[in-house]
């Protein structure tokens, strides 16, 4: 019989793996797709006597473009667990990683994240430690 902990081991070990293959999956991405097109672009100089000039714009394009997708894919994927965890705060749960101690404050609603979001985007330091002490209606010293 299986005992809960080296059930919950065995999820996050396939876990772990599921995002070492994406990791793996994005870095050969990242390198192959502009070498393809550069060497595509090799071609295309060589056929047009503009050495270097095609096979610099198609790489650097390329890579210019697979920056900016996985950027936004990157910031999609913070917007997501921002929003699920806001609604885990709403309904009144939270994660054991966000269970600092056995003894801690009720979890924090979604009006005291944004407050300290809203905080940390004015660059008010005061602001964001001022915010974050009243996260879950006490006031922490």
């Amino acid at each position: 019989m299986m005992n809960r902990s080296n059930s919950t081991t065995r999820v996050e070990s396939r876990e772990i793996r599921a995002g070492a293959g994406d990791a793996l999956a994005k870095v050969f991405e990242l390198i192959a797709t502009p070498a393809i097109f550069g060497f595509g672009g090799w071609l295309l100089d060589e056929r047009l006597g503009t050495f270097p000039l095609m096979t610099l714009v198609l790489g650097v394009t390329v890579l210019a473009y697979q920056g900016w997708s996985f950027a936004r894919a990157y910031s999609k994927s913070l917007d997501e667990a921002l929003e699920s965890r806001r609604a885990g705060y709403s309904a009144g749960t939270h994660s054991a990683v966000d269970d600092h101690s056995a003894d801690s404050a009720d979890p924090a609603s979604a009006d005291d994240i944004d407050a300290v979001v809203s905080a940390a985007s004015t660059g008010d330091a005061d602001a964001v430690v001022s915010a974050a002490s009243n996260v879950g209606g006490h006031d922490r010293d």
